[in-house]
């Protein structure tokens, strides 16, 4: 991207960042972060009324509680929070915590556990961290057999003659003690973090030392339980060259596992239905065991930190095949599917306005399966910071629980009922 001056085309780039990194590594990473080299401008430009979080006007939903304040601090970086629940009623949060929102080796993955009802909050503990890496965007889900599954991307630089390597690859752990401890963090797919001796070929791409093109991994969202089958979200393909106009774009696949993680097999989700476009963060809900829904972040050009409109596309055979992408009415990053007890679909986003110059914390919601969806209802009102990534539960008492990130100084809760 061309390196742009005035304070509100900076905070263009801030708000277009994703989970990943830097304009520098963004190739299918779920922060393709422009905002890594001025992050301090993305937390401080803030609107005077940056601090108010506003409830939707319009039914059938009504703020019962928040702001919730989880985590505040007062120096470095926290965000990209998931949530879900325990055997016991509480839940479980974690999030990146690191010293700026760009790829930083300090990023450690950071757990708290909340009441069941969502109020309060226990101290926060460190739950991973690999050396020397950036451990980012973690996601959990509690599994029908009692595990909670942690997927996370590794993210690292490789130092080449070429210039500066992006290496981010999915990592996936299992907790059989409630999240109390993670152990055996293994990759999926089985891909290299180090790549010694990589290089860019005429074609224009990283290659190896063998001569294959560098593939790379990320994931926004946790693991889906669909029967027997676990499937882990993936948005991948080629290692960036931001040198590169016509770099090939990232595309989503899902890699399934009928063994409960022994092994894994790769789909891709409707391939080569939109070379054009940069395909990232994709959320997935099951319906049932053939009906899937899927929304994903989109961008055009030669950035995937450009603006774009979020999509939606269906599968009616377990992920097998797909129909065509649906351009959604709204700009959301990181989206987050899920099913209300009452049949409901809710889908929660970091919402862009049109000139990607400010940014809402929003869910829309579906009560014909996705068919069509309602206007964006705002749980935090425009602001020009980063925020979102967020994650939904709903609470024993049916109302919903919305966990969120706000300039990278705190994590949030919101809780609503539904009145419809």
């Amino acid at each position: 991207m061309p390196r742009l001056r005035t304070p509100q085309l900076i905070l263009l780039i801030a708000l277009l960042g994703a989970a990943c990194g830097d304009d520098d590594d963004a190739s299918t990473t779920p922060d393709a972060n422009p905002d890594a080299g001025s992050d301090g401008d993305a937390d401080g430009d803030t609107d005077t009324d940056a601090d108010t979080d506003t409830g939707p006007d319009t039914s059938p939903f009504a703020l019962v509680s928040g702001p919730i304040m989880i985590r505040e601090v007062s120096s470095g970086h926290v965000a990209f929070p998931d949530i879900t629940p325990l055997a016991d009623g509480r839940i479980l949060l974690v999030y990146r915590e690191a010293a700026v929102h760009g790829v930083d080796p300090t990023g450690v993955i950071t757990g708290q556990v909340g009441t069941a009802d969502g109020l309060e909050w226990s101290d926060p503990v460190t739950l991973h961290d690999v050396p020397d890496v950036d451990d980012r965007d973690p996601s959990v889900r509690a599994l029908a057999g009692g595990d909670i599954l942690l997927s996370y991307f590794q993210y690292r630089y490789e130092e080449t003659g070429d210039g500066d390597l992006p290496v981010h690859q999915i990592f996936l752990g299992r907790s059989t003690d409630g999240g109390e401890t993670f152990t055996d963090f293994e990759l999926v797919p089985e891909l290299a973090m180090e790549y010694p001796g990589a290089y860019i070929d005429t074609d224009l791409l990283w290659k190896d030392t063998l001569g294959d093109p560098v593939v790379v991994t990320a994931c926004s969202n946790p693991v889906v339980e669909v029967g027997d089958r676990l499937v882990v979200q993936n948005y991948g393909g080629y290692a960036w060259n931001h040198d590169n106009p016509a770099a090939p774009k990232s595309q989503i696949t899902l890699f399934v596992s009928d063994d409960d993680g022994g092994s894994w097999s790769e789909q891709v989700v409707a391939p080569d239905a939109a070379p054009g476009t940069w395909l990232q963060e994709p959320s997935l809900l099951a319906l049932d065991a053939d009906n899937w829904i899927m929304h994903v972040r989109t961008a055009t050009g030669s950035s995937p930190g450009y603006l774009g409109r979020t999509w939606q596309i269906r599968s009616e055979d377990g992920g097998q095949t797909w129909g065509d992408w649906e351009q959604l009415e709204f700009y959301g990053h990181a989206p987050y599917l899920y099913r209300l007890e009452n049949g409901l679909l809710l889908s929660a986003f970091r919402e862009l306005n049109s000139g990607g110059t400010q940014a809402a914390v929003s869910f829309v919601y579906s009560d014909d399966d996705g068919a069509s969806w309602s206007a964006p209802l705002r749980i935090l009102d425009w602001v020009a910071t980063e925020v979102g990534y967020p994650s939904i539960h709903q609470l024993d008492d049916g109302n919903i629980l919305f966990v969120y990130y706000f300039a990278g100084s705190s994590i949030r809760a919101s809780i609503y009922s539904y009145t419809g």
